[in-house]
């Protein structure tokens, strides 16, 4: 049996078989898309601001719920993007700044013995930095003014030949300190032309001597 449907959207009438208490609402499919739009907006008469506290709220919930599968799936994407995930990290510390700023702190502070390890390794690989900032900020501490670049240990390196000025140990045997010519203590501004490498053992007899001084006592200068 047939019977006659009124459509709710267009008000077309429409002829289809009769299927039980089954009521026909829409004459097609793009007077049904307009229905279901329609429904969804009433449905959803909220403000933005309630919208984006719910969005917030299942957020928060799932990762609750799924907080090991998600961390897994992070740990997976860093490891196979670390270039995009350091410009994603970067990007966000500039960004938020004071927020990275409380959340590192809280961190090292509930975190002391990992903390003290990652500075240790860090110290480790990277020995030069650490040095060229260990500087500047006695530099800063005294107020001398200057700072170091970051290339400077590798430009001396260079330019010294590989070499200390005072005795021509090989520094790439003996290791290198990063001294001051005119010391800090003595006034002296942290730059890159009052600097120069030498060997472990002449550092630790020039300490915070003059230049000169030095330089006599060694028996190179009258």
């Amino acid at each position: 049996m047939y019977r006659e449907y009124v459509c709710c959207i267009c008000g077309g009438v429409t002829v289809r078989k009769n299927k039980g208490s089954r009521e026909y609402k829409y004459c097609s499919i793009k007077c049904r898309g307009i229905g279901i739009s329609r429904n969804y907006k009433h449905k959803n008469t909220c403000s933005r601001d309630e919208l984006v506290e719910k969005a917030k709220t299942y957020s928060s919930n799932y990762y609750a719920a799924n907080r090991e599968t998600i961390k897994a799936r992070s740990a997976k994407w860093r490891e196979d993007n670390p270039e995009r995930s350091k410009a994603n990290t970067s990007a966000y510390r500039i960004a938020n700044k004071e927020k990275a700023k409380s959340w590192f702190t809280a961190w090292y502070k509930s975190h002391p013995a990992e903390y003290r390890e990652i500075q240790e390794r860090y110290r480790l690989k990277n020995k030069d930095k650490k040095n060229i900032a260990t500087q500047n900020h006695r530099a800063r501490k005294k107020a001398n003014g200057g700072k170091l670049s970051k290339g400077i240990i590798q430009k001396l390196l260079m330019l010294q030949k590989g070499k200390c000025p005072v005795c021509k140990a090989d520094l790439r045997k003996t290791g290198y300190h990063l001294d001051h010519v005119v010391p800090i203590a003595k006034g002296g501004k942290n730059e890159d032309k009052n600097v120069q490498l030498l060997c472990p053992t002449c550092n630790r007899k020039k300490w915070s001597k003059d230049p000169i001084q030095f330089m006599q006592e060694m028996g190179y200068l009258l």
